[in-house]
């Protein structure tokens, strides 16, 4: 853990390299090598998956086009929902 606890703690997205180990109903993940890989969230965009099919209801009502981003892209966190 001492040698890959940065890459633990900061990363967005890893990469882990190594063993399974199963055990009845435990799992176990011996890992090996732990790779950043944040910079690769950006191809998982809804963007790069874009489709040339519409759900029907779309067709007949388009939905805005402010909706088609995903939380990840938004510069600006919305205000929160929480009516407590």
């Amino acid at each position: 853990m001492k040698k890959y606890r940065r890459t633990v703690m900061s990363a967005r997205l890893m990469a882990v390299r190594g063993t399974v180990q199963m055990d009845d109903a435990v799992i176990h993940v011996i890992a090996h090598e732990i790779f950043d890989r944040s910079e690769d969230l950006s191809l998982l965009s809804a963007d790069a998956f874009k489709s040339d099919l519409a759900r029907a209801d779309h067709v007949i009502s388009p939905l805005p086009t402010s909706l088609h981003r995903h939380p990840r892209d938004v510069t600006i966190i919305p205000k929160s929902r929480d009516f407590h």
